[in-house]
Order: structure tokens, then C-alpha cells, then sequence
């Protein structure tokens, strides 16, 4: 079948979503209860550097918290690695904007 096609490409994102949706479940409807747990004041976000650190701060609480919904099941090694990874990323970032500061 022609992959360009919509409806196809549409089927299949369909069947990822449900293969993902079966390890994770809704994990993404509870990054906002996270986030007030950790900010219950809020914050502001005003400069690109602050979305910058803030992108990367979602993508470790996304990673940790898929890797939470597998606890019973032994845990996420794909989850970890990217964590570790996102760690990184973050450390460079705020060791990148504290020099040019």
C-alpha cells in the first residue's frame, strides 16, 4: 500500500499510539499534577533559555514518569537510558548558559 497516503499513515500512527498507550497507559494526563507537586507556586517562563530548560526538565519528568508506570513490571531500561541521557543534555545546557552569562 502507498505510505503517503493519509488514511494509511493515519492507521498506522493509530496502532503505535495503542502499542504505546498498552505499556504506558495515560501517563501523559498526569505531568501536570507532577508539575504542581514541584512548582506549587507556578513559574515564569520569559527568555528562550528558560523554554530551553524547561523542555528538556519535561522530557526527564515524561522519561521518569513512563519509567514509574513500569515499576511492578522491573522498571524501563529505555526510559533510564533516556533519562540519562536528558540529564546530560540539561547539565551541558546550564553549564553553556551560565557562561555566556
Amino acid at each position: 500500500m502507498n505510505k503517503t497516503n493519509v488514511a494509511t499513515r493515519l492507521a498506522d500512527l493509530g496502532k503505535i499510539h495503542d502499542e504505546r498507550n498498552a505499556i504506558y497507559g495515560d501517563n501523559y494526563m498526569h505531568i501536570g499534577e507532577m508539575m504542581m507537586g514541584m512548582f506549587p507556586h507556578g513559574m515564569e517562563i520569559r527568555t528562550a533559555d528558560e523554554f530551553n530548560r524547561l523542555s528538556l526538565f519535561y522530557h526527564l519528568l515524561g522519561k521518569l514518569s513512563r519509567y514509574a508506570r513500569q515499576m511492578p513490571e522491573g522498571g524501563h531500561e529505555d526510559s533510564l537510558d533516556d533519562m540519562a541521557v536528558y540529564a546530560m543534555m540539561l547539565r551541558q545546557f546550564d553549564f553553556l548558559t551560565a557562561k555566556s552569562e
